[in-house]
C-alpha cells in the first residue's frame, strides 16, 4: 500500500485533488479552483471530531470501507477505551470529561506521529489508532514500546486511564479488516479486565 500523509482530511486511497488532474486539460478556472478548495476545506472539516481535533467517525467509517486484504493491505492497529469517563462526569462535570478526552487524544496524537499513523475517535470515550508500514519483525518491539509507555502508573502520572490493546496483520488468521479488528477488541477487554481487577475501588463501571 503507498505511503500517505498522516494529515487529517480525506480518505488515504483516493485524491480529489488528484482526479481532477488529467493529460492535455488545461487547469481550472481560478473561480472553480476556489469552490473545489472550498468542497475539499468542508469535506476535510466533516472527518474531524470538533471536540479533539483527531479524525472522527466519519474517517473512521472512510477509512474502513476502502480497506482490501486481498491487495495487501496491512495495519497495526490500537484500540483505546477510557477508564472513569462516567465518574468524571457523574463526579465533577461534562467540561472536566471533554477536558479529559481532549488530554488524552493529545497524548496520543503526540506518541503516534509517525507517517502513517492515524488517530480516530470512534466513541464517546474510545479511539483507534492504525498504523501502517510496521514491517513483521519489527512488530514484537512496537508491542513492548507501546505497553511499556501504556504502564497504568506512567498514564496516572500524565493524568490519563486508559485499557488498551494491540494487534496486527496476520494472514494466517484473518480474512478480513473485521477479523483484525475483532482481536484487538478482544484483547483491549482482557486488559481492562485486569486493571479494573487490580483497582476495584476506583472504578464504578
Amino acid at each position: 500500500m503507498p505511503e500517505h500523509s498522516p494529515t487529517i482530511g480525506l480518505n488515504p486511497n483516493f485524491s480529489l485533488s488528484d482526479s481532477m488532474k488529467r493529460p492535455g486539460v488545461s487547469p481550472v478556472s481560478e473561480v472553480a479552483q476556489k469552490s473545489f478548495d472550498q468542497f475539499q476545506q468542508l469535506q476535510e472539516a466533516a472527518f474531524v471530531d470538533k471536540l479533539t481535533g483527531v479524525y472522527n467517525q466519519n474517517a473512521w467509517n472512510d477509512f474502513r470501507s476502502h480497506i482490501d486484504y486481498t491487495r495487501g493491505d496491512q495495519f497495526s492497529i490500537v484500540m483505546i477505551d477510557l477508564n472513569g469517563l462516567k465518574d468524571i462526569n457523574d463526579k465533577g462535570s461534562h467540561f472536566a470529561g471533554d477536558e479529559y478526552l481532549k488530554s488524552t487524544a493529545s497524548y496520543l496524537a503526540s506518541v503516534f506521529s509517525r507517517k502513517g499513523d492515524r488517530v480516530f475517535r470512534t466513541g464517546g470515550d474510545e479511539f483507534v489508532v492504525v498504523c501502517e508500514f510496521i514491517k513483521p519483525e519489527d512488530q514484537n518491539e512496537f508491542n513492548s514500546h507501546y505497553s511499556s509507555i501504556f504502564d497504568p502508573k506512567l498514564l496516572e502520572e500524565k493524568g490519563l486511564d486508559f485499557a488498551y490493546g494491540i494487534a496486527h496483520t496476520d494472514r494466517q488468521q484473518d480474512i478480513s479488516f473485521e477479523d483484525t479488528f475483532n482481536r484487538v477488541d478482544a484483547l483491549m477487554y482482557q486488559n481492562k479486565t485486569v486493571i479494573k481487577a487490580a483497582n476495584p475501588d476506583k472504578y464504578s463501571r
